[in-house]
């Protein structure tokens, strides 16, 4: 893949500012997929919004739930999870992830299931991006494990997903621990895989419409109507 390539301006603006060079490559080979694989415009879209991800540092208080919530404590515990680990990886993690999980895991009832799709009106990203979070996120296992030992530390809980959108926040077995801390050494490069999944989970959903083509999860329908497939 050579020759030039264009990525919007925000990706400029990080490479102004020194941003990590491993990441702009991944990015930058992105852009050029999609430019060779005809989803230009999709790519664009999901660099976008990932570029402005790591340009704007996540801030738990655009989440922090009313006094009176019901759940209060709960999505209090699990937003200061998030802003630990925002802290954790620094600008390596875009806030579009933390946002995505924040949005989620401060809905009405976080911890009966729920699709991605049932939050359209309150989600701070399009619906197929939150779920291509989510389905990264499971990619790089280390990084994961962190993400779950942190959400676990803080609020007793963990955050399930499944592949057919639905979400939930689930208690361990009793007795049941999650500890794992990501060795600061592998934080690059877990971070790097975090990205090129994310993107690459973003073509899968957005261009190739999956798994909701195969006609087998709850939402097809919903998506396709979506989409305009």
């Amino acid at each position: 893949m050579t020759g030039e390539v264009e990525l919007p301006e925000v990706w400029r603006q990080l490479q102004d500012r020194g941003f990590h060079a491993d990441l702009l490559d991944r990015a930058d080979r992105f852009a050029r997929l999609g430019e060779r694989d005809g989803f230009r415009e999709q790519a664009q879209e999901v660099l976008r919004i990932t570029g402005e991800g790591f340009l704007k540092p996540f801030n738990s208080a655009d989440f922090a739930p009313l006094a009176d919530d019901p759940h209060y404590v709960l999505k209090t515990n699990v937003l200061a999870a998030l802003q630990k680990l925002s802290y954790d990886f620094s600008n390596r993690v875009p806030s579009s992830v933390w946002n995505s999980l924040a949005c989620l895991m401060t809905r009405e009832n976080p911890t009966e299931e729920a699709s991605i799709l049932s939050q359209q009106d309150r989600l701070p990203i399009d619906w197929w991006y939150v779920d291509a979070v989510l389905h990264a996120l499971g990619k790089p296992h280390a990084l994961f494990l962190h993400v779950q030992s942190r959400i676990f530390q803080e609020s007793g809980m963990f955050f399930d997903h499944n592949c057919d959108c639905e979400h939930s926040l689930q208690k361990p077995i009793e007795g049941g621990m999650l500890r794992y801390s990501l060795p600061k050494e592998n934080i690059r490069k877990a971070t790097a895989a975090l990205l090129s999944h994310l993107l690459s989970e973003s073509v899968l959903i957005l261009v190739d419409k999956l798994p909701f083509a195969m006609g087998l999860s709850p939402e097809t329908n919903e998506v396709m109507a979506l989409e305009g497939a």
